[in-house]
């Protein structure tokens, strides 16, 4: 029994040392910018654009897009894009998710609405179309 709580308060004294650096570095990638093709978004002022065009997104809008530009490719299901406890369901988080990503691809426009793609069952994810030469 000693020996366990001597190495849980050496674990709690490494992630007290630990976590302001780790706040940090959160903060610094929070603060970058991130552009794909035409599209960018910056954290630190919560704006983003499509080409010289400003995009007004609302909150909940500009978080959702935010992760999904930060990695994209990656499937995002909607308790994660949409930060909800697990104990909302699956069914309401995704109608919750539907209307925020109507509301961003309705204000991409046309061309850029379509990099928003759903994964049937899973979430969404922003798709890079490739082009071979």
């Amino acid at each position: 029994g000693a020996d366990l709580c001597l190495a849980m308060e050496e674990m709690r004294h490494q992630f007290a040392v630990k976590l302001p650096w780790l706040l940090r570095r959160a903060h610094e990638r929070m603060a970058t910018g991130i552009r794909v093709g035409d599209l960018m978004i910056c954290s630190e002022g919560r704006r983003a654009w499509v080409g010289e065009r400003a995009l007004h997104l609302g909150p909940t809008d500009f978080e959702v897009l935010h992760r999904l530009l930060a990695e994209p490719e990656l499937v995002h299901g909607a308790h994660e894009l949409l930060d909800l406890p697990p104990t909302v369901p699956q069914s309401t988080a995704g109608d919750r998710l539907r209307v925020v990503v109507h509301r961003i691809r309705k204000r991409l426009g046309p061309t850029h609405a379509r990099m928003i793609e759903n994964v049937r069952g899973l979430g969404y994810r922003v798709h890079l179309e490739r082009k071979d030469c």
